[in-house]
C-alpha cells in the first residue's frame, strides 16, 4: 500500500513539474509576443538590415546576449555540461553555438549604431573563442600552444630589433665621432689655431684645448719640445664612447634615486 502511495505521488509530481514547465514555457511565450505587439511586429527579423526600427534591433539584441548568456554558463557549470560527462563532441557543437551567436550579435550591434549614427563597433574576430569546458578541448590546446610559441617569437624579434637598434647606435655614434674629429683636426691646422699656437710655441706647458670633462667632443692638441702632438682617431673614438658610457651611467643613478 505504502509502495503504491509513494508511486501515486511520485506520478503526481512529475505530472505537476510538467504541468509547471509548460505555463512557464506559456507565459514567457505571452510576453515575447506583447512585446512583439508593443513594437508593431508579428515576429522579430532575422536580418539586421530588414529593420530600420533601433527599439526592434535592441530588443533582437536583449534576446540573443540573454541567449549567450544562458548557454556560456552551461558550458562553465560542469554539472550541466563537461567533457567527461557529455563528450567531445557536444561541448565542441556548444561552442560552435555560442561563436556563431557572438557573430550575429557584433553584426546587430553594428546595425544598431547604423541607426544611431554612432562609430562602428570593430569588426569581431574571425579567431574562434573556447568557453568553459570547451577550452579544454584537443584544439582548443592547439591554439593555446600555437599563440604561445607566436608570443614567443614576438619577443625574440623585438630582443633581435632592440639589439640591431643598439648596434646602429653605436655605428650612428662612431660615424658621428669621425666627423667632428675631422672637423676638429681641419680647426686644429686652420690660421686662426696657428696664431694661437705661435703665441705659446716653444712653451714646455702642455696646454688643453677644450678638454672640459662635460664636452665629450673634445681633442687634445698642445706644443711640447717644439713639436705638435694630438691623439689619432681611435684614441678620440674611444675617449668619445666612454664619455658616453659615462653620461648614460649618470642618467641611470638619476633615475633609480628618482624611483
Amino acid at each position: 500500500m505504502e509502495d503504491r502511495l509513494k508511486e501515486i505521488e511520485g506520478t503526481l509530481a512529475r505530472t505537476a513539474e510538467r504541468k509547471n514547465t509548460m505555463l512557464y514555457k506559456y507565459e514567457k511565450a505571452k510576453q515575447a509576443e506583447d512585446r512583439l505587439s508593443e513594437l508593431g511586429i508579428k515576429k522579430l527579423p532575422t536580418n539586421p538590415n530588414d529593420t530600420n526600427d533601433v527599439n526592434v534591433v535592441k530588443y533582437v539584441l536583449y534576446q540573443m546576449k540573454r541567449d549567450f548568456g544562458d548557454k556560456r554558463s552551461k558550458l562553465l557549470d560542469p554539472k550541466q555540461i563537461s567533457i567527461e560527462k557529455d563528450g567531445e563532441e557536444v561541448v565542441r557543437l556548444r561552442n560552435n553555438e555560442l561563436n556563431s551567436l557572438l557573430i550575429k550579435i557584433k553584426t546587430w550591434e553594428k546595425r544598431q549604431n547604423e541607426l544611431l549614427g554612432r562609430d562602428a563597433v570593430v569588426a569581431p574576430s574571425k579567431k574562434k573563442q573556447y568557453f568553459g569546458c570547451a577550452k579544454y578541448l584537443p584544439e582548443a590546446a592547439a591554439v593555446v600552444k600555437r599563440e604561445r610559441e607566436s608570443d614567443e617569437s614576438d619577443n625574440i624579434s623585438d630582443s633581435e630589433i632592440s639589439s640591431s637598434s643598439s648596434e646602429g647606435s653605436v655605428k650612428h655614434e662612431l660615424n658621428h665621432a669621425s666627423d667632428i674629429y675631422a672637423r676638429l683636426i681641419n680647426e686644429i691646422f686652420s690660421s686662426s689655431t696657428d696664431e694661437k699656437l705661435s703665441q705659446i710655441e716653444g712653451s714646455q706647458t702642455v696646454t688643453e684645448v677644450d678638454s672640459t670633462p662635460r664636452n665629450p667632443h673634445f681633442i687634445l692638441s698642445y706644443v711640447k719640445n717644439n713639436a705638435l702632438a694630438i691623439p689619432d682617431e681611435e684614441t678620440f673614438k674611444s675617449r668619445l664612447m666612454d664619455e658616453r658610457r659615462r653620461v648614460l651611467k649618470e642618467k641611470i643613478e638619476l633615475a633609480k634615486k628618482a624611483a
